[in-house]
């Protein structure tokens, strides 16, 4: 079974979630000293990727068990919503 390395960035991430136990840690003086509270995370800037057209166009032919999702889905593709976004938005309403 082969393992995808730990990206910069992820590992930034599981340091950003070890600081914060870390800083709760000491706020409930479980502990004396917070050993990162200096550190400095350095995420790295990535530019994201874009759905191709064919890559939109198949998965708009694509036969789904539930339409609504699949439209929903591309809705807030190709508005640039993100999907958190998007359930929390008034939109939920309607649907």
């Amino acid at each position: 079974m082969e393992h995808d390395q730990c990206t910069n960035n992820g590992a930034m991430k599981h340091m950003e979630r070890l600081k914060k136990i870390m800083k709760w840690a000491k706020d409930n003086e479980w502990v004396d000293k917070n050993p990162f509270e200096l550190y400095k995370l350095k995420f790295k800037h990535k530019e994201q990727d874009f759905l191709s057209l064919e890559e939109l166009k198949s998965i708009e032919n694509k036969e789904f068990e539930n339409e609504m999702i699949k439209q929903l889905f591309l809705f807030q593709l190709l508005h640039r919503i993100s999907i958190c976004d998007f359930i929390k938005s008034e939109t939920r309403e309607y649907i």
